[in-house]
């Protein structure tokens, strides 16, 4: 329910907030397109988990939270790419995650609503199997190009 919910966004955000700032740092570094085709892969794996139903409903903060710390290196690649000033990096990486934070919150309500609505009108099972082709298309489509990005 709702605290499991809470739950897995609070992981996700801890997670990659720790990664984030590491690597921001110069703590923790991996090749760029090595952490994007893995977080690829976290799409697939996410495709896969809400095709066949397991979403594993004890524990989903604990997947959140391996994602969360991938997904955290990939924002932090994204925030060397905008370039940062050293003066001004605690104030950027603060900024910059509570954007991420934003969009995330932003998100939920319009999620829940559809949610709601695919329940309500009796076409929840018939939804999460759509969304789990798209995700797994979209997720599978960057995962061999983030892959192709390694090789070559």
């Amino acid at each position: 329910g709702t605290v499991n919910m809470i739950k897995t966004i609070t992981a996700f955000t801890v997670a990659h907030s720790i990664t984030l700032g590491l690597s921001v740092l110069d703590l923790i570094s991996l090749p760029r397109t090595t952490v994007e085709a893995v977080i690829a892969l976290t799409i697939v794996f996410l495709a896969l988990e809400i095709s066949e139903n397991k979403q594993y409903k004890s524990t989903p903060w604990l997947i959140a939270f391996g994602f969360g710390l991938l997904h955290g290196l990939g924002f932090a690649n994204a925030l060397t790419e905008i370039g940062i000033a050293n003066e001004q990096l605690l104030l950027s990486l603060l900024f910059f995650n509570l954007g991420i934070e934003a969009g995330q919150l932003l998100m939920i309500p319009i999620f829940g609503v559809l949610i709601w609505l695919a329940y309500k009108f009796n076409k929840y099972n018939e939804s999460a199997t759509c969304v789990s082709y798209v995700l797994g298309a979209m997720g599978f489509f960057w995962l061999i190009n983030r892959t192709i990005g390694i090789i070559y």
